[in-house]
């Protein structure tokens, strides 16, 4: 299992090169939902920032890690008040 846990983070992680941002998005999600606290996230969200990123959005320049600061906490503080973790 641990293999499987493996592979997956290495997948997600490699994924902003291959596919669109929102595919990435809905790997991440389902990667902090999936996972107790899946610090890969940040990792992931400072290549979308090279990749995609542009100092002239309403975010600037990081904004994707700024995006990805705020799911972490905000999945952290829904996945503490579940019954099943």
């Amino acid at each position: 299992m641990r293999l499987f846990h493996v592979i997956v983070r290495i997948l997600i992680i490699l994924s902003p090169f291959y596919v669109p941002w929102w595919a990435v998005l809905l790997f991440v999600l389902a990667a902090l939902s999936f996972y107790s606290s899946y610090y890969d996230v940040l990792v992931i969200a400072f290549i979308a920032d090279v990749l995609y990123g542009s100092e002239h959005t309403f975010f600037g320049l990081y904004g994707f890690v700024l995006i990805g600061c705020v799911l972490l906490a905000i999945t952290h503080q829904i996945k503490k008040r579940l019954i099943m973790y």
